[in-house]
């Protein structure tokens, strides 16, 4: 199956120097990333909070231009399709429903609209439609008279991914559509995802905190920390068999009951105290809170690497190869 989306050495930012006298300091919200996704894949991304998820999102969906790398769609640079063919190709559901949608109108003028502007059908054919949409994601089609603050916090998601789906996209790009939602709607939603994503056959790319969610959705995940993705690859070879200290640090926060049974003591991944000194590309962002790094770190690149010939599990650690915690060592 052919990739529909592909992206090289993507990178979002900016060096700023503040005078002559001091030397160029890197700003990058993104840095060199890589990515494959096919049609009908799930792709995860997780990270700590300031990784450059979101950011990313809005590069994937055409939302920002990138400074430097390729984004492309269906073999075309993403620049080379106008925003009505972007539309109905990619379309990113925003985290935060309440701002995503317009207070002043209602769902339903905001959904018909959606409808005519990318699809193009007739008012008759919209009024139709949608009705029988809102039942599909489990919502009273009397809620379409109705505005944004008259709905509840699962409702109003829900009607913000719909308006999403209105435009029939092949690639959904989710930013942490879980977050302000209980467990049971949770659910809800990624049954919701994961039927839509059977029967069109279409991608997802989700960004999550939740890493028993990744791992029991998800197909492919990509670790973040800085802009920088530091382990990539089956979700299952990831979570299970990680190979960058970032990895296993961001899985042994997780609470004991759902914590894998190789994870170490947070104490042996991270440093006590975090290193002095200046971290610069291409050395890894991990060093200056790692506690097994070592001097070559610091210059070394930090570029993803296989880790088994016939795998496209992949990581960034220098040192994944001979530390004593590696899998099958």
């Amino acid at each position: 199956m052919t990739d529909i989306l592909e992206v090289r050495g993507l990178s979002y930012g900016h060096s700023e120097q503040r005078s002559v006298f001091q030397k160029a300091r890197e700003g990058f919200q993104v840095r060199d990333f890589h990515l494959s996704l096919r049609a009908g894949d799930m792709h995860a991304l997780i990270g700590e909070s300031g990784a450059g998820k979101s950011t990313l999102a809005r590069l994937l969906a055409g939302a920002l231009k990138p400074a430097e790398g390729l984004i492309l769609w269906r073999g075309r640079p993403l620049t080379s399709y106008s925003l009505r063919e972007r539309a109905r190709g990619i379309q990113l559901v925003m985290q935060d429903a309440t701002e995503a949608l317009h207070a002043r109108r209602t769902v339903g003028e905001q959904l018909r609209e959606v409808a005519r502007v990318t699809r193009g059908l007739s008012p008759s054919q919209v009024r139709d439609m949608i009705p029988q949409r809102c039942l599909e994601l489990h919502l009273d089609p009397l809620l379409l008279e109705r505005f944004p603050h008259e709905l509840s916090g699962g409702q109003r998601q829900r009607v913000n991914l719909l308006r999403a789906l209105l435009c029939e996209p092949e690639l959904l790009i989710c930013d942490e559509p879980l977050s302000a939602l209980d467990r049971l709607h949770q659910v809800e939603l990624l049954e919701i995802l994961q039927e839509w994503r059977q029967r069109t056959g279409g991608a997802i790319v989700l960004i999550a905190h939740d890493v028993n969610v990744v791992a029991q959705w998800s197909d492919a995940v990509s670790l973040l920390y800085q802009g920088r993705c530091l382990e990539q690859g089956p979700s299952k070879a990831v979570l299970q068999r990680p190979q960058h200290p970032y990895t296993r640090w961001l899985l042994s926060a997780q609470p004991r009951l759902y914590r894998p049974a190789w994870a170490l003591a947070r104490s042996e991944l991270v440093s006590r105290e975090e290193r002095p000194g200046v971290v610069v590309y291409p050395s890894c962002p991990w060093v200056k809170r790692c506690a097994l790094a070592e001097p070559a770190c610091w210059g070394q690149e930090s570029r993803l690497k296989r880790q088994d010939v016939d795998s496209s599990h992949q990581s960034a650690c220098i040192r994944s190869e001979d530390l004593p915690w590696h899998v099958g060592s």
